[in-house]
């Protein structure tokens, strides 16, 4: 059985990842009178460069089996360095293609912070959000009996996935759903930095230096997160260095975004 409480606490990740990005966004647009279409962007590139392009390298370096994916699967710093730079390249040029060729009629560095909410946004709602939603329904179906019901009739992979999916739920706490929020927290704010950068890299005459300096940075914090994956780093460790890791890549972007009074056109 599946405490009542979190069956709450996996709501409360649902709403908070669900709701979170759309109430900052409208708050944001309101408070400095800027359009949403820079969000909306943001959230069509993570989709295409992180969900659909990223795959590709993917299913040939991880996902075959080959010589390259056995090396890369069973070595934790390698497959953290992969994962990072892959994922560094494809979100920062998504970024770079959004700025230099689809939002150039939306001048002014808002334009950053308004693209990083609508990319990490939709991260955040898309993966973690419906997922919790998912693990509840999952929950819901452990506590009453229906799942139990599924897994006799199932076999196969049908039931392999079923157990798959009853286990993860079934180690889930409290906790874990409060790092979740906090691990979302952080990476929402991290996105808007790195959306600072490579919007200055496009329109800031001598700062195209940014742009490989995101994908670096984005490779940084997607290592700590590939080492957890491969149990190399705990869960409150990787939290830690993700929290001061972005705080640090907060700050730069902070002073490069006030330190440029307005960005100008490529």
């Amino acid at each position: 059985m599946i405490p009542t409480s979190t069956l709450a606490a996996m709501l409360c990740v649902s709403i908070v990842t669900i709701l979170g990005p759309i109430l900052i966004l409208t708050l944001w647009c309101i408070k400095k009178k800027v359009k949403v279409m820079p969000a909306l962007a943001g959230a069509v590139v993570f989709l295409i460069f992180a969900r659909i392009l990223e795959m590709i390298p993917h299913m040939f370096f991880l996902l075959s089996d080959n010589p390259v994916s056995q090396v890369l699967t069973t070595t934790p710093i390698l497959y953290a360095l992969y994962g990072g730079l892959v994922a560094g390249i494809f979100e920062e040029t998504g970024r770079l293609t959004a700025f230099r060729f689809f939002l150039k009629k939306f001048p002014g560095k808002e334009t950053a912070i308004t693209y990083g909410i609508g990319h990490g946004g939709f991260e955040a709602l898309s993966i973690v959000g419906f997922g919790f939603i998912q693990y509840f329904s999952i929950a819901q179906m452990i506590n009453n009996g229906t799942m139990d019901t599924m897994m006799a009739a199932a076999s196969g992979d049908a039931l392999t996935s079923m157990e798959t999916a009853v286990s993860l739920v079934s180690s889930m706490t409290i906790t874990t759903c409060i790092l979740s929020i906090l691990e979302r927290t952080y990476a929402f704010i991290f996105h808007i930095a790195l959306s600072v950068l490579v919007y200055h890299s496009v329109t800031v005459p001598g700062k195209k230096w940014l742009f490989p300096a995101a994908i670096l940075l984005h490779a940084g914090l997607d290592i700590f997160a590939g080492l957890y994956q491969m149990n190399a780093l705990s869960l409150p460790v990787t939290e830690i260095l993700g929290i001061i890791y972005t705080a640090l890549v907060a700050f730069g972007a902070y002073r490069i975004y006030t330190g440029n009074k307005e960005a100008v056109s490529a």
